[in-house]
């Protein structure tokens, strides 16, 4: 527990920071801007604005995993100081290699493929390590997280994976702008995922 409680040390600018001189140091090739890295960093920057990454009163879970998944992209970037800072933190035993090594492999043909299979695999690992803050969580937010989670497997796992503006849209149109969520807010989410996967094409219709 001590581990993940020490995500609390790290800024959120901080990481925010990170994620993005990783996407912009490691680009696929042959694009521009931060690709596929975007769907990171706007994820990021919505834990941020609806409080949920925060370093005064953020969400534990929320906190935990974003860290660990920081943790990932730092062993990655294994050269920087930033990324000693970060395995010195977790501790010798959570060193290894990074999911995110294979990302650095990906051109404009196979990115959205090995940044997805790199996300999960982290997050995957992060969302085992924060089990233990899950119920510190309240009961709608903790519904909240497992949707959250069930969305984002959908979208990784499908034929047609997810892009940044499409995702961007999704952020904007159905997650919650507060932390906790409201059940309100719980169910109205709830309510439009159920609508929209009654529609022809539910990969689209969720990510619209």
């Amino acid at each position: 527990m001590s581990n993940l409680l020490a995500s609390d040390q790290v800024p959120v600018t901080g990481r925010l920071q990170k994620a993005t001189d990783f996407f912009r140091c490691f680009p696929a090739r042959r694009r521009v801007g931060l690709g596929m890295g975007q769907v990171f960093i706007d994820f990021m920057e919505w834990e941020i604005s609806s409080g949920r990454l925060s370093d005064s009163m953020g969400s534990p879970w929320w906190m935990a995993v974003n860290w660990m998944m920081i943790v990932d992209l730092s062993n990655t970037m294994r050269q920087s100081p930033e990324a000693e800072k970060f395995r010195y933190t977790i501790g010798q035993d959570n060193i290894r290699n990074s999911p995110w090594d294979i990302y650095l492999q990906s051109d404009i043909a196979n990115e959205k493929e090995l940044f997805w299979r790199a996300h999960q695999n982290s997050l995957s690992r992060a969302v085992e390590l924060a089990s233990p803050l899950l119920e510190s969580e309240v009961v709608t937010e903790q519904r909240f997280i497992q949707l959250s989670l069930e969305i984002v497997d959908f979208v990784a796992s499908s034929k047609d994976l997810g892009d940044a503006a499409t995702l961007k849209q999704s952020l904007d149109k159905f997650y919650p702008s507060s932390y906790p969520i409201t059940l309100d807010d719980l169910e109205s989410l709830e309510c439009s995922l159920i609508l929209l996967a009654g529609e022809e094409n539910t990969n689209q219709a969720i990510l619209r």
